[in-house]
């Protein structure tokens, strides 16, 4: 009985493990700090077939101009799944464009272009204009690092933010958790506000 129970313990430990890097790696949001060296660079340059619209497609030049929000999700990304209400709600009350790449959605990751496509059709679709990024192409000139991710994208096509983990909207987020402040939508739509002041282009930092 103890050589058994021995035996066990090694196969607990390990469950134990991928549960723990389960919920880092997908329920807790992630924290990219505003020294990120994309901060204050242009966008990289991307060309995508558009995820709905056969023959069409996407690319930087569609961000160019305006203020805008780019989002990075997946299907097989529990995050992305409780952050999507909120980008609907987001869609739906303020005038900001949001365009979204749909990342690694390939059948070795859990996923699939079919499934990105009824995902939209199912949960409604807030953005402009989705990517199809199945194959990580734009995700490594963007360093995608996990999804969701969300870009704040200034009218020279700079990046002014980068935001790890889901969006909320929260009507008081805690002030003493940075993290769940900075991904607030009410925060990000109130730095929109002084850009588009600011002639849309990135507000100084510090």
């Amino acid at each position: 009985m103890a050589s058994r129970s021995r035996a066990i313990l090694p196969v607990t430990i390990i469950v134990l493990l991928f549960v723990l890097l389960y919920v880092g790696l997908y329920l807790n949001p992630r924290h990219e700090s505003d020294d990120s060296p994309m901060i204050g660079k242009l966008s990289p340059e991307f060309d995508l077939p558009d995820l709905l619209v056969p023959g069409e497609r996407f690319s930087r030049a569609d961000l160019n101009g305006q203020v805008t929000l780019l989002n990075v999700w997946a299907t097989w990304c529990p995050a992305c799944r409780a952050e999507h209400d909120v980008l609907m709600r987001l869609a739906a009350t303020e005038d900001v464009p949001i365009y979204s790449i749909n990342w690694k959605d390939r059948e070795e990751s859990g996923g699939s272009r079919a499934a990105a496509i009824r995902w939209l059709d199912v949960l409604g679709n807030p953005y402009d204009k989705t990517g199809d990024d199945g194959d990580n192409i734009a995700g490594l000139e963007w360093a995608v690092t996990g999804a969701p991710e969300t870009y704040l994208i200034d009218v020279e096509g700079r990046i002014c933010e980068r935001i790890t983990g889901p969006l909320n909207d929260l009507e008081y987020p805690n002030p003493e958790n940075s993290q769940e402040v900075k991904n607030n939508v009410g925060n990000i739509m109130a730095i929109i506000r002084k850009m588009r002041a600011a002639d849309g282009r990135c507000l100084p930092k510090g």
